[in-house]
């Protein structure tokens, strides 16, 4: 049996080469997930307007690498039975790579 991981990103832009995850939420059939946290540069005004989450709302978060979470969200992500269930998912799977995590298997 698959397990579905629905996931969604936040982002500093849209160019996976140069932006970074500021928020990241999913929902599994056992489990809701929602955190900001801090991206390694500020979020642009022009960001903040799409998504609402500005720099002040990340200043005394960690970045996602450094989080209790990272281990494991990488896990359940990458574990061989799930698949990430995403709108856009091959922008959320790009960001995703860039924080050295690889989804086993993904829909758009």
């Amino acid at each position: 049996m698959k397990k579905l991981i629905f996931l969604d990103t936040e982002t500093t832009g849209n160019e996976p080469a140069k932006d970074y995850l500021c928020q990241l939420a999913f929902k599994t059939e056992g489990e809701t997930f929602c955190e900001l946290f801090k991206p390694p540069i500020p979020i642009p005004p022009e960001a903040s307007a799409v998504t609402h989450i500005t720099n002040r709302h990340v200043a005394d978060k960690p970045a996602f690498r450094d989080s209790s979470n990272y281990g494991t969200i990488k896990l359940m992500i990458e574990d061989p039975t799930a698949v990430m269930v995403a709108h856009n998912a091959k922008f959320d799977t790009a960001i995703l790579h860039n924080e050295d995590i690889v989804p086993a298997k993904f829909i758009c």
